[in-house]
């Protein structure tokens, strides 16, 4: 029980920095977006995407090796001696790569990026690959030795607002902002997580000066770290891919509307991690006992709230995609048809749920893995010929189409392994209550007097929520989901009262 309870509390702790990530860095893009322009914006989104590739590159899955080594040690020594020769051996990487970057500067703009007039913000950015890295490194290191709400504050909390604060600041000094702004923010952001990181790992004790007779050891933890790179870079293709091939097959102001409307379609995307975070240690008690009825049902249950979150967002998006993206700017309503694609994108997803987490808890680890790379590499591919014909819309197309694919395959190989059938028909009743509330909205919006955009969108976001939410009550919640909701509320009014 204290097992589980464990597990449960990091994994809160984990969804509270993520979604207070997710909160500000939207804030962060909304105003990089709206004030340096679809262009400024993009061009930085294009130029970050390679420089976070880099920054996965130079850790060499030392984050993930540190993670698998050093809970095998009780030498305390000898785990501050590998914390200290990881982050001498990112360091050593991160001068190297800048160097061999900044000397090919103008082949890597012109050619890798398509763009030569990038090299001089190329030069800029370079160096950044090192705090960004350290930063995700230090996750390793935390989870190893222990203080991994650090982190989660640090990078979750810490870093976004200070990127906020300072965009702010910056802008009502100098009255505009700029691409070259935007990456001196971005600088004060990083240097001040790495001061509070190597502060507290200080505080903690947790660096030793490598010893030449540890050099076996140095080796292993390279050996068992290098392999693990593909985790990371798998994880950042997944959701970069599409950023680079518009940058290199169109241009930046393509950037930057696709990354602004990819960020308003994953709205929903938070379910997902509280979903997972919910399910992954009760999913383990289950697959543990061999109980696949139970946890078949516990996935459906727990994933029902997923989908009714990404149904209400969907329509939301429909409903009101015009509106949220004139706060933007008049230059971002080009995105608003791959908008409505990719939040689709994201309902498909939601109708599946988080099976990627449930494969994580049966033991079907490196099957995903294949899976997200034949889905990487299919997802560039097809994003190389559709681009130039299409567009951002194409792009976002392909992107429902590697979504459905994806959770297919993940369906028909959890079936084969362990004869379980985990998709079921009755979201799409879910979905079908979903398409009634959002056609009485598209009405009441046709015919509604009201020409202040904030009003039309406060009026009938609150609507559509609260008539969607009384509907899927009434018609698609059972007896005991129905019970549980009048719990719930009763608790939240004593404590209130209380």
């Amino acid at each position: 029980m204290s097992q589980v309870k464990s597990i449960t509390t990091r994994s809160s702790i984990l969804f509270v920095g993520k979604i207070a990530d997710a909160f500000f860095m939207f804030i962060f893009n909304l105003l990089a977006a709206k004030y340096a322009g679809a262009t400024g914006y993009g061009t930085y989104v294009y130029l970050s995407s390679l420089i976070m590739f880099l920054s996965i590159a130079i850790k060499m899955g030392m984050d993930h090796g540190l993670t698998a080594l050093l809970p095998k040690y009780d030498d305390l020594s000898v785990k501050k001696q590998l914390v200290t020769m990881s982050v001498l051996i990112l360091l050593g990487m991160s001068l190297l790569v800048v160097g061999i970057f900044s000397i090919g500067s103008g082949f890597v703009s012109s050619v890798l990026m398509n763009n030569a007039s990038l090299e001089r913000p190329l030069l800029l950015f370079l160096p950044m690959m090192f705090p960004i890295a350290f930063v995700q490194m230090s996750e390793g290191i935390f989870r190893s030795i222990g203080g991994i709400k650090h982190f989660f504050f640090s990078k979750n909390i810490l870093m976004p607002i200070v990127l906020v604060v300072t965009f702010v600041a910056l802008n009502r000094v100098i009255g505009y902002s700029t691409l070259y702004q935007i990456i001196a923010v971005n600088y004060f952001a990083w240097f001040i997580n790495v001061v509070y990181i190597i502060g507290i790992l200080i505080k903690k004790k947790a660096f030793a000066w490598p010893k030449i007779e540890n050099k076996a050891l140095f080796r292993r933890f390279l050996v068992v770290s290098l392999p693990l790179i593909m985790v990371g870079l798998i994880e950042f293709l997944m959701g970069r891919t599409d950023a680079y091939v518009i940058g290199y097959r169109l241009t930046e102001a393509d950037v930057g509307v696709y990354n602004i409307v990819d960020k308003l379609a994953y709205i929903g995307n938070f379910m997902f991690i509280t979903a997972g975070s919910m399910m992954t240690p009760v999913i383990a008690g289950y697959y543990a006992k061999k109980d696949f009825k139970g946890l078949k049902e516990t996935y459906l249950s727990i994933n029902k709230w997923v989908l009714v979150v990404n149904t209400v967002v969907f329509f939301g998006i429909l409903l009101l995609g015009d509106v949220v993206l004139g706060i933007f700017g008049q230059e971002y309503m080009a995105g608003l048809d791959a908008l409505y694609f990719l939040a689709f994108a994201q309902l498909v997803n939601a109708m599946f749920g988080p099976l990627a987490y449930l494969f994580a808890m049966m033991g079907l680890e490196k099957i995903e893995w294949r899976v997200d790379m034949i889905l990487v590499v299919l997802n560039a591919v097809l994003d190389i010929i559709v681009a130039p014909i299409g567009g951002i819309v194409a792009i976002s197309m392909v992107t429902v189409g590697v979504y459905l694919l994806g959770n297919i395959l993940r369906v028909g190989l959890l079936y084969r392994h362990y004869q379980i059938q985990i998709f079921t028909i009755k979201g799409f009743k879910t979905v079908f209550l979903g398409t009634l509330v959002f056609a009485a909205m598209l009405g009441l919006k046709q015919i509604l007097p009201i020409s202040n955009a904030l009003v039309v969108f406060l009026l009938l976001g609150i609507l559509l929520v609260g008539l969607y939410g009384l509907v899927v009550y009434l018609f698609d919640l059972n007896a005991n989901e129905r019970q549980g909701i009048k719990r719930q509320v009763q608790n939240l009014s004593k404590r209130i009262k209380g």
